[in-house]
């Protein structure tokens, strides 16, 4: 990997200002959501701050290096990802109900995040050598390609992240040919099937990869009110807090829902909570402005990009924060379901900080060659 001092002139410094005002604010609202914690703030601010060092050299690896190598590098990429989610499986560290972390010595982390990353190089390679989807047998082979790390997650449990995925594939497959009226069918018959999935389960015992919690979260997000003290709880506690924040916010440190251990998962799934509880509506729509130029930037790219693996790989990077981002606001505000999807760059999770920083860079990668210009050649 050899640079070029043109690298500089190559960036895209206002997706990168973007993203620093989203990273800065997360660390923010970390230290006032993990104030009353154990042990304060301090600890999980360092651990983030050690995610945002680790995540900027993935950054800078990922943007140096010529990504057309990921794409020979497919198949042993799939199998190191089913591999590690097996691993997960087999040995995994549970914590909260779900087996989702392996140790290697001192460290830990989360397979399922690197696998968001590494599945999309993987299917961006995959539907590269393949013509334009324009029958619906040209669908099947990669879902199928996509199933596999999918139902691995799942039996973790890891409903949020096997929904990432998804929609990574639908974006992605979009964005490889297939007509936008045949994407809304997919992902409207997706939604249709996994509601008959869990009609079947809920009456006939069927099968299925989630737990009795997970499928009641489902459920009670069209009415929290039907379960207020259990799986309603955190919707209900969320839009308290965040109605509490008025336009201008209670003041750092100042939310009463959080300061006062109301809101459950506050520094990870609920942060926006505590966002707008702390800065009100001005914070929550800064906060969304700044996701929505950075996704904007990024899909922007993708349609600059001539080369068709180059394309697939930043449409997915951008499919994946998208989805992610109104996911996460959305669940807090009670019109998605809770599905334990952070909101990137801001909620506390060292794993998925470094695999959103590395994705970014490597679709920043792509974004500077998209004119021709390879690292130390012209």
């Amino acid at each position: 990997m050899r640079w070029d001092r043109r690298f500089l002139m190559q960036l895209d410094w206002p997706f990168l200002a973007a993203l620093a005002g989203l990273i800065g604010i997360g660390l923010t609202v970390i230290a006032s959501a993990a104030h009353t914690m154990p042990g304060g703030e301090r600890g999980f601010l360092i651990r983030q701050g050690a995610a945002v060092a680790v995540g900027i050299a993935s950054w800078l690896f990922f943007a140096g290096f010529d990504y057309q190598d990921f794409a020979r590098w497919r198949r042993e990429l799939y199998v190191i990802t089913v591999l590690m989610l097996v691993a997960v499986m087999l040995t995994g560290h549970s914590a909260l109900g779900a087996q989702r972390w392996l140790k290697l010595g001192p460290l830990q982390f989360q397979p399922s995040e690197i696998a968001k990353l590494l599945m999309i190089i993987c299917l961006a390679s995959f539907l590269a050598d393949r013509d334009r989807l324009t029958d619906w047998w040209d669908l099947v082979l990669p879902s199928l390609y996509m199933l596999v790390p999918i139902l691995l997650i799942l039996k973790q449990p890891d409903l949020g992240t096997a929904l990432v995925l998804m929609a990574i594939t639908v974006v992605m497959l979009y964005t490889a040919g297939m007509p936008g009226g045949r994407a809304l069918l997919l992902v409207g018959g997706a939604i249709g099937l996994v509601a008959l999935w869990v009609y079947a389960h809920l009456h006939w015992h069927v099968w299925i990869p989630l737990k009795d919690y997970q499928i009641t979260r489902l459920i009670v997000f069209l009415n929290p009110a039907a379960d207020p003290t259990d799986t309603g709880y955190h919707v209900i506690q969320s839009r308290i807090a965040i109605g509490s924040g008025g336009g201008a916010g209670r003041g750092w440190y100042h939310g009463t829902e959080n300061q006062l251990g109301f809101l459950p998962e506050a520094h990870t799934d609920f942060i926006f909570a505590v966002l707008v509880e702390e800065w009100g509506f001005a914070g929550g729509i800064a906060t969304l402005g700044l996701a929505a130029f950075a996704v904007t930037r990024l899909l922007l790219t993708s349609g600059e990009v001539e080369d068709r693996f180059g394309r697939l790989l930043v449409a997915g990077v951008a499919g994946m924060l998208l989805f992610q981002f109104v996911e996460n606001s959305g669940m807090t505000m009670g019109v998605m379901p809770v599905a334990g999807i952070p909101l990137p760059f801001v909620s506390y999770g060292p794993s998925a900080m470094i695999t959103n920083l590395a994705a970014v860079g490597m679709a920043l990668g792509v974004s500077m060659r998209r004119k021709g210009l390879i690292f130390g050649h012209s």
